[in-house]
């Protein structure tokens, strides 16, 4: 294997809770409902809901482990974590347990060696107890140095989840073969540290204000400009130095797209500037950006985008990241390396019948051109669409379990890429 090579994964495990996701009882009548079956009594309707939900997570979180064991990457960047509680049980008891048995089939060939080994360093008979228990110890040892190398390419010992701004409380997180060297996050930064504090964002940040009754100070540019966070974990990688942005940027929630563009515009350019701060040449430097972007670039190849409920042209917010230098940090888009552009895609939006790529892996100009020279198939990324639903209509065949709408792994594919760190 070469040493300065790594596999990255990027995913959004939608909703990765240990606690409940309860809705609002007093809400829509389809709060009140499971399926056909309607609820009259709020109680009755918590302890179904609860039963309902622990039963569905079962089935949902083992889908999403086997998205996670399919990528089999060195560092997997995760959206929409509870917390990092929630993140240690699912590794071990979806994922860690799962890979148990990998572990024991790589230990398997060894064993026959090792006992020979054993029978040169301490005698193949052993009548003496002695000899007999120095063989013992000497192969068990032997065993566990066995199991402790083999574990590190395969087992996730380092992970973490950093509390962002979400309300909702779905944080970043990640899982690592590699020890970080240092994990930084952004989310306490505001718009004035950026210089990004405008007309358009004091509108919109004044009607979110009194939307929910102007309490306290009037906003201003001191509000937070990451609505979830920006994570960056420093890693070694083959003794190159390695820096992976782990994003997840405004989401056009309830169709409000241009004020949620607006919004997501300013996260971007506050990343672009972010990256400028930390790397004396960013276009040198060896630096990755994945996550949820809410955000793509082409649909099916084609940049002409246009938004089906009033005609006009979409306009995607990540110019700041993949425009070229000096406007832009001239990132590069690693699916656009998948050279079927119908197979880019990640997620699907039903109501425009929409498969696009809100989920993307950037690197830098110099990782780019490292790999660049790679054959295609070795340097393109692989999308993991075998937990999503059903009810989308392009994909591969689905993993056993997966229904219509639910279970499923997640409601976005994964991303991951092999990449050699020059």
């Amino acid at each position: 294997m070469t040493t300065n090579r790594i596999r990255i994964a990027t995913f959004n495990t939608e909703n990765l809770f240990t606690r409940p996701d309860f809705l609002n009882f007093a809400g829509r009548p389809s709060d009140r409902r499971i399926g056909m079956v309607e609820f009259k009594d709020a109680e009755e309707l918590r302890q179904a809901r609860r039963i309902s939900e622990a039963t569905l997570s079962a089935i949902e979180r083992q889908l999403t482990a086997q998205v996670i064991l399919d990528a089999d990457a060195d560092f997997v960047a995760l959206q929409e974590v509870d917390d990092r509680a929630a993140l240690e049980l699912f590794r071990d008891d979806f994922i860690h347990s799962r890979l148990s048995p990998r572990l024991a089939r790589a230990l398997k060939p060894k064993l026959a060696g090792l006992r020979a080994e054993a029978d040169r360093l301490h005698g193949a008979e052993h009548d003496h107890p002695d000899q007999a228990k120095a063989r013992a110890n000497w192969l068990e040892e032997a065993l566990e140095r066995e199991r402790r190398a083999i574990g590190k390419h395969l087992f996730y010992d380092d992970f973490d989840v950093i509390e962002g701004n979400d309300r909702r409380g779905i944080d970043l997180g990640f899982l690592s073969r590699l020890k970080p060297k240092k994990v930084t996050h952004y989310a306490a930064f505001t718009y004035d540290d950026f210089d990004l504090w405008s007309t358009e964002l004091a509108r919109i940040a004044e009607q979110d204000w009194r939307n929910y009754g102007a309490v306290g100070e009037k906003p201003d540019g001191s509000m937070r400009v990451f609505r979830r966070d920006v994570v960056a974990v420093d890693l070694e990688v083959g003794g190159r130095s390695l820096t992976i942005f782990n994003c997840h940027f405004k989401s056009n929630s309830n169709g409000v797209r241009d004020k949620a563009r607006i919004i997501r515009e300013a996260e971007v350019r506050a990343l672009a500037q972010i990256v400028r701060r930390r790397f004396r040449d960013p276009a040198r430097a060896n630096w990755v950006l994945c996550g949820d972007f809410n955000d793509y670039t082409e649909v099916d190849g084609s940049p002409e985008m246009f938004n089906l409920r009033n005609g006009q042209p979409l306009r995607s917010t990540l110019g700041p990241i993949i425009d070229p230098p000096p406007e832009g940090l001239g990132a590069f888009d690693s699916a656009l390396w998948i050279e079927d552009p119908l197979n880019r895609w990640t997620t699907y939006y039903p109501a425009e019948d929409l498969h696009t790529a809100l989920d993307h892996i950037f690197l830098s100009p110099a990782l780019a051109a490292a790999n660049a020279k790679r054959p295609v198939a070795e340097r393109a990324p692989d999308i993991l669409r075998r937990g999503l639903s059903w009810s989308i209509p392009r994909g591969p065949e689905r993993y056993p379990g997966v229904g219509i709408n639910d279970p499923k792994a997640s409601d976005h594919a994964a991303i991951a890429i092999t990449l050699d760190v020059p």
